[in-house]
């Protein structure tokens, strides 16, 4: 059967108006998660948030996007908190340590800030050491340098499943298995990966994950998700909390009771508009098929990265082999030439959205199940022009 990519592009109005390669750093809202946001927002405004009627409503949404979570993760719904971005996840974690000076935590040198910033706060606090081990090219050659780098101070490692810099898809499983031993936790951002590649946190047996729900979900901004394994959950110390984090509470008795699920790690009510925009979201790509996104990214950034090779002093910095390193992020150099102005003038001159990352002179594509080969052309040419 052929996939017919049009039917899924045109439930995003952005491809009608420019070519939208920035995924990575925030995903274009669909006409259908639109709808389901509007639809509650309306219902909230007509009967009122605080109608006792829409309470069970409010709180069925709440449950069946966790569910829709649990489900695209391969884990069971005790494990999934609700967050507001990958960020909060990565500090719930970061606040459930009771850190000791000397303590290490392990990061790659292709991290978002969201996996260092946090690290570095909890050096200045308390003094723990952080480390950086290079991804470089090469998967094996990067689980050496990992595998060096982990001590019996080693408390966490903080890796993202695909680096946000070049793409590169990190072997979490076999990092995992080396990990079997040590006291280490393993905790993976998994911003550049849920939405565009199959994760079975079952399969991949790290400890936590967390997702934002804006990225390659393509949910509403303020929404994503924590995987917590079971048997740590409780092992995690719950510092900061809320009525959404107890299963009882009695003031009058000066008691109460954490839930003994990942609930623990929620706070407070969550804008309920948002959340079923972001499960409407999860339903689109599940009718569609993670693997067959997969696929088709796979086969569209190939494509990619194949006709910007061909551009005099480009230097492509992803995995080009289309093995099993490659992901939808294409990231390249172009020598003699600012990355930042090349992105502004792909944007303002060819109706092209992308980004830059000017500390480091790069520019990034993130190519999505929604791009058609004929924008991978125009892409590549617009580069060549300017």
């Amino acid at each position: 059967m052929i996939m017919k990519w049009e039917k899924f592009r045109n439930q995003f109005p952005v491809t009608k108006n420019y070519i939208y390669m920035n995924t990575g750093w925030c995903g274009p809202r669909s006409l259908r998660v639109q709808k389901k946001i509007d639809e509650i927002f309306k219902i909230e405004c007509e009967q009122g948030v605080a109608n006792p009627e829409l309470l069970k409503i409010r709180e069925d949404i709440r449950n069946n996007t966790r569910k829709k979570i649990a489900q695209l993760l391969n884990a069971c719904e005790e494990e999934i908190a609700l967050t507001d971005n990958t960020s909060n996840g990565i500090n719930i974690i970061a606040a459930s340590i009771d850190w000791k000076k000397g303590d290490e935590v392990i990061i790659s040198d292709e991290e978002h800030p969201a996996g260092v910033v946090p690290w570095f706060h909890l050096r200045n606090l308390y003094g723990i050491k952080v480390k950086v081990a290079k991804i470089g090219n090469n998967e094996n050659d990067f689980l050496t340098r990992l595998e060096e780098s982990i001590t019996e101070k080693t408390r966490l490692i903080c890796l993202s499943h695909v680096s946000c810099m070049t793409g590169f898809r990190l072997p979490v499983d076999k990092i995992s298995r080396a990990m079997k031993g040590t006291k280490a936790l393993f905790l993976v951002d998994g911003a550049q990966s849920a939405g565009q590649i199959e994760i079975d946190v079952k399969k991949l047996e790290c400890d936590i994950y967390s997702v934002p729900g804006q990225k390659w979900l393509m949910g509403p901004e303020g929404t994503g998700a924590l995987y917590v394994r079971k048997n740590l959950i409780d092992k995690l110390s719950c510092i900061n909390a809320g009525y959404r984090s107890v299963k009882t509470f009695n003031f009058e008795k000066e008691e109460m009771a954490l839930h003994d699920s990942a609930k623990r790690f929620e706070m407070a009510d969550k804008n309920t508009a948002l959340l079923a925009g972001f499960g409407e979201a999860m339903d689109s790509l599940s009718e569609i098929g993670i693997e067959k996104i997969e696929e088709r990214i796979k086969k569209l950034s190939f494509k990619l990265i194949s006709s910007l090779k061909r551009i005099p002093g480009a230097v492509i910095l992803s995995p080009f082999d289309g093995g099993i390193c490659h992901s939808g992020l294409v990231s390249i150099t172009v020598s003699d030439k600012l990355s930042s102005e090349i992105v502004n003038r792909l944007c303002s001159e060819k109706k092209i959205i992308c980004r830059s990352f000017p500390s480091k002179n790069i520019m990034r594509f993130s190519v999505n199940f929604f791009n058609t080969e004929e924008e991978i052309e125009t892409v590549s040419m617009a580069v060549k022009e300017i």
